[in-house]
């Protein structure tokens, strides 16, 4: 609290945000309102950038996850009687084995939480364009290992 300008009489509006807090004082000037956006969009940029270097350049590589990917037709759905009938909750990760020799498929629950579809999709297209690798970012978000700060 010691470095912002917030004095210990003044109250604070807290708003969370998934994996992070935000304090606000709760009465900012016009000025005190940009200022406090312009370092929120620096925050932004900054962590966007780590995850970009930490993902890596893409190697425009064979099965890239983000050929025509888009989010609605790549999920696989069941209707939510059969969901019931199996246990697994309506919003559950599916994914399919193929038997090529028998000519089934047999659809699952996916071992993983997340992957691209669960990145927001204007997100998503900022770091495909920026030439991110989204074979890493996917990879990443399977195996939910750490990717920002330390271990």
């Amino acid at each position: 609290m010691k470095m912002t300008d917030l004095s210990r009489d003044e109250h604070a509006e807290l708003h969370t945000c998934g994996n992070a807090v935000v304090v606000l004082k709760e009465h900012l000037t016009a000025k005190e309102l940009i200022d406090t956006v312009a370092s929120l969009q620096k925050l932004a940029t900054e962590l966007t950038v780590h995850l970009a270097k930490l993902c890596g350049p893409c190697h425009d590589c064979d099965n890239c996850p983000s050929d025509g990917f888009d989010d609605e037709k790549g999920r696989i759905t069941l209707p939510d009687y059969l969901m019931d009938a199996i246990g697994l909750h309506h919003d559950a990760k599916l994914e399919a084995l193929v038997n090529e020799e028998a000519g089934t498929v047999t659809i699952g629950e996916s071992e993983y939480e997340y992957d691209l579809s669960d990145v927001p999709e204007g997100f998503l297209d900022v770091l495909i364009a920026s030439g991110v690798c989204i074979f890493a970012l996917e990879k990443h978000l399977m195996l939910e290992d750490t990717v920002y700060g330390e271990e």
